[in-house]
């Protein structure tokens, strides 16, 4: 999940561990953490926007990677 505008989170009322990586304001991944427990909380001063999965093992960000967003859609539950 892409979260804009975000250069803090919380795991507080997860059920599950998240990798988390905080990105710049142009995609450069500025930090990296993985398997962020539930009630924890991280943040980046310089994060622009945050992306985060459910943890697991394999491939994943690292600092110093820059992404670029092609699209982006906006989507309602319910």
């Amino acid at each position: 999940m892409l979260i804009t505008r975000c250069g803090s989170i919380h795991t507080f009322g997860m059920r599950y561990p998240l990798d988390v990586a905080f990105l710049s304001e142009v995609g450069v991944v500025l930090a990296v953490f993985r398997g962020v427990s539930p009630g924890e909380f991280r943040s980046h001063p310089e994060a622009w926007c945050t992306i985060e999965r459910p943890a697991r093992k394999g491939a994943w960000l690292e600092e110093g990677e820059q992404l670029w967003v092609v699209s982006v859609s906006v989507g309602m539950a319910g």
